[in-house]
């Protein structure tokens, strides 16, 4: 179920984004939504002790949506 979320996200907000901001944007986006994904992540885990390695999209497509949401709030 998580990684459908995921792929109907990217599908409808990736498609989106990449037609007003183009593809590179978009690439940047994702590829700081992921970093910033993972380094929350980590501080979460830090505080928790609770350490073990992240990789995914969940990050990535939270980023991605912000981005557009704060590009268009209406």
């Amino acid at each position: 179920m998580h990684f459908l979320n995921n792929m109907i996200t990217l599908f409808f907000f990736g498609r989106l984004t990449e037609q007003i901001f183009g593809p590179c944007s978009i690439f940047y986006i994702y590829l700081m939504g992921a970093l910033t994904g993972g380094i929350m992540s980590y501080k979460i885990d830090i505080k928790k002790k609770k350490y073990k390695y992240n990789l995914g999209a969940s990050g990535s497509c939270f980023g991605l949506v912000t981005y557009f949401v704060l590009n268009f709030p209406r």
